[in-house]
């Protein structure tokens, strides 16, 4: 008795999952090619998608790439979410805890998010300028509950992102210090930071 053979296909994967796996190869793409170097055609052939599929949930590559810088500049901020069960500086740890974990996790991610080559674009930098603007706010608010922040104290949180940025981009490519070092190396700068602000008061 014959047998009808067995497809060997891709496993089919439902709209979300599918979109997401799409995504995924987008954050590998933006990390190792300029933007005019990603096509369609290259993403359909690293997603083993056809063209048309990637064209249907995303219209275009600009907004393939956008949805890509929009889904991790999420998962980020939802890593980052302050815990208002703990005391400040415990909060505050935890969400550098969070925030490291997601870079230590997702590298590649991070540098499309803060090396990738679409940063020129006014669309992704709107999206990470609300990003930054986001973790500043959620610091500032735990440092100064009751009244607006002093200039000097907005300044130091904002600057203090940038290295945060800065050294977590030097990590990812040296990767010589554990995570637990770079937190505590994040923590006694911001803290060293905040003593000048309080003291300049």
């Amino acid at each position: 008795m014959s047998m009808a053979p067995v497809a060997r296909g891709r496993r089919r994967l439902d709209v979300a999952d599918r979109r997401a796996e799409l995504l995924d190869v987008g954050v590998k793409l933006l990390a190792a090619h300029s933007y005019d170097e990603i096509t369609i055609a290259l993403v359909a052939t690293e997603a083993s998608a056809s063209p048309g599929l990637i064209y249907h949930y995303f219209r275009n590559k600009h907004g393939y790439l956008l949805a890509v810088v929009e889904r991790e500049a999420t998962r980020l901020a939802d890593a980052t979410r302050p815990r208002s069960d703990l005391p400040l500086r415990e909060r505050l740890v935890a969400s550098l805890d969070g925030y490291l974990e997601y870079v230590e996790e997702s590298p590649l991610a991070y540098k499309a998010l803060y090396r990738g080559t679409m940063g020129a674009d006014a669309s992704v930098r709107a999206i990470m300028d609300a990003n930054i603007r986001m973790q500043s706010e959620r610091i500032l608010q735990a440092l100064s509950p009751d009244a607006p922040p002093a200039a000097l104290l907005t300044i130091t949180v904002r600057g203090w992102l940038s290295y945060l940025v800065t050294a977590c981009l030097n990590w990812i490519e040296l990767g010589e210090m554990s995570r637990n070092d770079l937190r505590d190396l994040c923590v006694h700068v911001l803290a060293d930071s905040l003593a000048y602000v309080h003291n300049s008061a």
